[in-house]
């Protein structure tokens, strides 16, 4: 397997940054759509050290969403940011949350997003919504 270890270490040359947790100390992630995807995206990110956190979804939890979403029945109705933010501080207890319920595609909410993406320095968009995504990017 001639030059396998030159791969290998080229890679992680390329990539250490994002697997190494140091590199997410004080750093902000911003998560806009914490539902089938954001949620347990949040949650693996929660365990590999992001510590301060923009959460930023307007939808409640519902029963529809039982089928994909790993929230519990007892969070039916609650809004999906609390949920997020209420299973991060549980594992992380002196994490930084800030829960932004707003929809970006209205224009109070494209505001208050515009103003929030100058305190983060990295942004998730895990929307099912198009018009959500184009937004953000």
């Amino acid at each position: 397997f001639h030059g396998v270890k030159e791969m290998e270490s080229d890679l992680s040359s390329r990539i250490g940054h994002l697997l190494a947790p140091d590199a997410l100390v004080n750093k902000t992630l911003m998560v806009v759509g914490l539902g089938s995807l954001g949620f347990p995206a949040v949650q693996h990110l929660a365990m590999s050290g992001v510590q301060r956190w923009i959460l930023v979804d307007f939808d409640t939890f519902e029963a529809s969403n039982l089928v994909k979403h790993p929230g519990m029945r007892k969070e039916l109705g609650r809004m999906k940011i609390e949920i997020s933010k209420d299973w991060i501080l549980d594992r992380i207890p002196d994490a930084q949350v800030t829960c932004l319920p707003i929809n970006i595609t209205t224009v109070d909410g494209k505001k208050t997003f515009k103003q929030a993406l100058e305190d983060c320095d990295a942004v998730m968009v895990t929307t099912d919504n198009k018009n959500s995504r184009l937004v953000a990017n």
